[in-house]
């Protein structure tokens, strides 16, 4: 890989200067962090997205912290106004995305306003800005605003990796530095007013949404809700004690859906090939699953019935769901029936 270039600027649609660069060569790829991540942070990301992808990624500072200006007006409209500017700075005429929790909500919000946005990968979405912002661990870390900036970037530092996990390079002092109480308390306000059910269905952009179910921090629910809301979209799920972890199966898929449909599809995570004489493309695992669905199993029962986990048969229904063209678990064993797949057994 070629070393990062020098940082840029861009101009925002309100004339804030948004700090940039890019690291890389081929085709390029927009990186929406999740909050406090910056360029100077340390954080796992770089690592994570250039697993995913080898060509250029272009990384930025949010308004308000570090190289970008501070002081700044902060909302959601603003985020979404500053992708689209790095984006053109960056001379990207086709937008490709990968965003990570709170970087979903900008780049959804873009995708819904031009088709330049073609695909996104999206890193466990949070649903409901509102949700997060309420919750009880929120409001303590964003109190410890009025005691000590210091405390409060290492406790969110904290917070973000897990609670009683090694932080690494989170626990570093950069983000300190160039961050300001102001553009932490609005950026705080920003996120909790973003809401993603009534944005989802304007998105035409393909995605892919990732979920570690073993992250306590976003519930998986909240993927999953996405997924149904977007019109394109496909849910990956699976579980890893470390957040940031992700599995050969996941950035098998992650490179595929970034490569394009020249690029031969990685194996399913169970190696399972398709059913002889197969109905809607179902693998003989996702008939298995169908016909346990069908017979009135859990998810827990599922899995216990194959070995396998509750992530992996929830990965597997979603499938189910997506090629069956249904939307719940009734209409799947109704869809089952009149396939005569429900009489069929493990």
């Amino acid at each position: 890989m070629s070393p990062a270039s020098p940082i840029s600027y861009a101009t925002s649609a309100d004339g804030v200067r948004i700090a940039w660069r890019a690291e890389g060569e081929g085709p390029s790829l927009l990186f929406a962090p999740p909050w406090p991540v910056t360029m100077a942070s340390g954080s796992p990301w770089p690592r994570i997205v250039t697993s995913t992808f080898g060509g250029r990624v272009i990384y930025f500072d949010r308004r308000g912290f570090g190289n970008s200006q501070a002081n700044v007006e902060h909302s959601p409209e603003r985020y979404a106004d500053d992708l689209e500017a790095v984006a053109d700075a960056a001379g990207l005429t086709e937008i490709v995305i990968y965003a990570a929790a709170a970087g979903c909500f900008e780049s959804l919000l873009l995708a819904a306003r031009t088709s330049r946005v073609t695909r996104i990968l999206l890193a466990e979405p949070i649903l409901s800005g509102s949700e997060w912002r309420l919750r009880p661990e929120t409001r303590s870390i964003l109190s410890l605003l009025d005691q000590d900036v210091t405390t409060f970037w290492r406790v969110m530092g904290q917070y973000a990796a897990g609670w009683g996990k090694n932080i690494g390079a989170l626990a570093g002092t950069a983000p300190v530095a160039t961050s300001n109480p102001g553009d932490i308390r609005a950026l705080f306000d920003a996120l909790g007013s973003c809401e993603l059910a009534g944005v989802a269905p304007l998105v035409s952009a393909e995605c892919l949404i990732i979920h570690n179910t073993g992250d306590s921090l976003v519930p998986h629910p909240h993927s999953a809700e996405l997924a149904r809301l977007l019109p394109n979209a496909r849910l990956l799920l699976f579980s890893s004690p470390d957040r940031w972890a992700q599995d050969s199966a996941v950035a098998d898929e992650s490179r595929m859906f970034f490569g394009g449909e020249n690029v031969p599809p990685p194996p399913r995570r169970d190696a399972e090939p398709l059913a002889p004489g197969c109905v809607a493309g179902l693998s003989a695992r996702e008939t298995q699953v169908l016909s346990l669905i069908a017979a009135g199993k859990s998810n827990r029962e599922i899995a216990d019935t194959l070995v396998i986990s509750r992530s992996t048969v929830a990965t597997h229904i979603h499938h189910i769901l997506e090629k069956a063209g249904v939307s719940n678990r009734a209409a799947a064993t109704a869809w089952a029936i009149r396939h005569g797949l429900a009489a069929s057994r493990p």
